[in-house]
């Protein structure tokens, strides 16, 4: 690998146990819509207005069918215990993408790679909050493909 991107990389204790619960129950009445709508209210704090819009828009139903992998993802990190000096030996080129307007800013490891990564470029997209890639996608393109030529 030659270059790393992430973009608002969560941090393994970020997720209130309370909130997994609940998005377990959700999963286990196949109510993936509630999953996705609650994990982004209570976990990614979109604005009720702005909740509600994107749910009308036919871009809300990809992560609905996302939701059954991102479970899976949430299970993975609330047991994963991130020790951020692992990752300083990463020797390559990381932009790590962060939202200018995410409401919880906190639920992120950003700070603490780009402490510990030898080789790391923190570039905020002004305004966006953690959909940036739905809400602005040309943009969000244009830093990535930024990154991936220069």
């Amino acid at each position: 690998m030659r270059k790393l991107i992430v973009y608002e990389p969560p941090l393994p204790t970020a997720m209130p146990n309370a909130l997994l619960q609940a998005l377990e129950e959700d999963a286990a009445q196949n109510d993936w819509d509630a999953f996705v709508y609650r994990f982004l209210k209570d976990q990614i704090r979109v604005p009720q207005a702005e909740l509600d819009g994107m749910r009308k828009t036919p871009f809300y139903q990809q992560p609905v069918e996302d939701a059954p992998a991102a479970l899976a993802d949430f299970r993975a990190l609330s047991r994963y215990i991130f020790q951020p000096a692992v990752h300083a030996s990463l020797a390559m080129p990381v932009l790590i993408l962060v939202g200018g307007a995410t409401q919880n800013p906190e639920a992120y490891m950003t700070e603490a790679l780009a402490t510990v990564l030898p080789d790391a470029t923190v570039t905020e997209l002004p305004g966006q909050t953690h959909i940036a890639h739905i809400l602005d996608p040309a943009n969000t393109a244009d830093q990535i493909t930024t990154f991936l030529l220069g």
